[in-house]
């Protein structure tokens, strides 16, 4: 290149060549840190709950027996998928769903993927 174009071309394309180098290493990071922002959303996702402050267990424990058979087909749905998750974390998963609609207890989708899909965004990878 550099008897084709002399120095400076030689210059220019070294330049370019460090540039994408730069591009790849920053895609790099900005994809880390994309991943890390997700995992932390998840987790504080897992830890906040619709009641003020902290859910109870005795709501909790109410709310399972109240949606017992809701609460078979979400852990149903969660085994099948390969999760075992208790029946506590599940029962907190829904809430937030619910919470998030401003429900205390929403209605379960007809659709199994569309339950998987709405329970592991709460609950989290």
């Amino acid at each position: 290149m550099e008897l084709q174009e002399g120095y400076l071309g030689r210059a220019y394309w070294r330049q370019i060549s460090e540039l994408l180098k730069e591009a790849a290493a920053f895609r790099q990071r900005a994809l880390a840190a994309e991943d890390q922002l997700r995992r932390k959303k998840a987790k504080s996702r897992r830890t906040k709950t619709p009641f003020n402050g902290s859910t109870l267990e005795k709501e909790i424990k109410r709310l399972a027996a109240e949606n017992s058979n809701d609460v078979a087909r979400m852990q149903k749905v969660l085994l099948n998928a390969g999760k075992g998750i208790q029946v506590d974390s599940v029962v907190s998963a829904w809430l937030e769903y619910s919470g998030q609609i401003k429900k205390v207890w929403h209605p379960l989708p007809t659709s199994d993927d569309e339950l998987l899909l709405m329970l592991l965004s709460s609950i989290g990878p």
